[in-house]
């Protein structure tokens, strides 16, 4: 995948691996030397987020019911769990974005953000996961397949 931005996050966000236009288009995000690189540090600790997301609002939400669910799956995470403490401490944002999200909130609608060449990405899933073209998008969780087999 050379032509398209490509990077792999972890349920707290961390960006793991990325491509050369994985990392051009998440620059700001990298800006941080704070490592691994992390989208939800980013959301709410960098000024330079509320011009990064078209709709800050919903990108900051939709990253509160992720990290939420990450939460949920693994309440044992130390990692996760002091990344929510480091948020929580230092970002009112963080603190008021979650008393807006419920755990029954996902992030399924579509988010966009203004990619640093300035054009418009929009997408469906999490913020962090909006390629730079509309024409190409990428949703990590699968269609519904309706309701499960029925067995005799």
């Amino acid at each position: 995948m050379t032509l398209t931005p490509a990077f792999v996050l972890n349920g707290r966000l961390d960006i793991l691996a990325a491509n050369d236009l994985g990392v051009a288009l998440y620059s700001p995000v990298y800006a941080d030397p704070a490592r691994p690189a992390n989208n939800a540090r980013f959301v709410f600790l960098d000024p330079n987020a509320t011009e990064f997301f078209r709709d800050y609002d919903k990108a900051a939400n939709d990253t509160v019911a992720l990290l939420r669910a990450e939460a949920g799956r693994d309440p044992y995470d130390r990692d996760l769990s002091d990344l929510i403490g480091q948020l929580s401490t230092r970002s009112e944002e963080f603190r008021r974005a979650g008393r807006h999200t419920t755990s029954a909130s996902t992030p399924a609608a579509s988010s966009s953000s203004t990619t640093p060449s300035s054009a418009t990405s929009t997408c469906p899933s999490s913020p962090s996961l909006c390629p730079p073209t509309p024409a190409k998008t990428f949703s990590p969780t699968p269609p519904n397949p309706g309701p499960p087999p029925r067995t005799p």
